[in-house]
């Protein structure tokens, strides 16, 4: 039989600076929302600005 591997675990600090970063994104794109501004976006190697609405 084949050993189960054990989930990854981050260590704190990459874990709150993931918090932190995804915080900053969220705020970011809020804010552009309601500003109606364009976010730039790379996606699938290509990158392309589109407006949230």
């Amino acid at each position: 039989m084949k050993k189960k591997k054990k989930p990854a675990v981050k260590p704190p600090l990459a874990r709150d600076a993931e918090k932190a970063m995804r915080e900053a994104v969220d705020k970011i794109v809020e804010e552009c929302k309601k500003n109606g501004l364009p976010i730039a976006i790379w996606k699938n190697g290509k990158s392309f600005l589109t407006i949230r609405k």
